[in-house]
């Protein structure tokens, strides 16, 4: 007995140029917008892939533009130019007949990436900026501040009841979110392996017998 195993395939509407154009011009614009309407999925199936695109693509879409920032500046100058110019008046037969066009659709692309990258240069820029700011209030604001008796008791890192201008530079570094206690802690760890006399003190024996230990095996 013979049966038939139907498959569904995937089917997108419009009207069409190229099937390689027609598919990355349908990703980028359904990556970046919500579409033109010229190319629309037209089964459950073709809906559901296009769904599951949108939400895998977009974890990709910003390591994607970040690796090809550099090169698409350089390359992407004149064909930004040639998408500009078709910002012109057009009658809507004209618009219709343009949007189905193979050039505008390369140009939409290129277009959309470039913009992409410059806005998202440019917010980068300016949240840069902004942390930056706020670094250097808080700078000054630590500096300013005078110290108080628990302060001291946080900066004594040798807790002998005095704080040294070493304890007292990392203390406020800690303050200003120049360091961390964990970047502190590795240092001082290091320091420890190579303070081989345990005199709280490094010295050039103390390198020499740290090094010769590494070497014994």
């Amino acid at each position: 007995m013979k049966q038939k195993i139907v498959i569904s395939v995937p089917v997108i509407k419009g009207r069409k140029t190229m099937s390689l154009l027609d598919a990355v011009y349908f990703c980028v614009v359904t990556m970046t917008t919500v579409g033109y309407g010229d190319l629309v999925p037209a089964t459950i199936l073709t809906k559901l892939l296009a769904c599951a695109f949108v939400f895998s693509g977009m974890a990709l879409i910003g390591l994607i533009i970040s690796k090809a920032a550099d090169y698409l500046f350089e390359k992407q100058e004149v064909p930004l130019l040639k998408a500009l110019h078709l910002n012109k008046k057009l009658s809507p037969s004209e618009i219709e007949t343009e949007i189905h066009q193979a050039r505008y659709k390369c140009n939409t692309v290129l277009f959309i990436l470039a913009l992409l990258i410059v806005s998202g240069t440019f917010f980068f820029y300016v949240a840069e900026m902004n942390t930056e700011k706020r670094q250097q209030s808080l700078a000054k604001w630590v500096l300013r501040r005078r110290m108080t008796n628990m302060d001291l008791e946080a900066a004594d890192l040798g807790e002998d009841g005095v704080v040294r201008a070493a304890e007292f530079i990392i203390y406020k570094l800690k303050e200003m979110g120049k360091i961390t206690q964990e970047d502190i802690a590795l240092v001082l760890n290091e320091f420890d392996e190579l303070d081989v006399d345990r005199s709280g003190t490094l010295s050039v024996s103390d390198l020499t017998l740290a090094q010769s230990s590494k070497t014994e095996p």
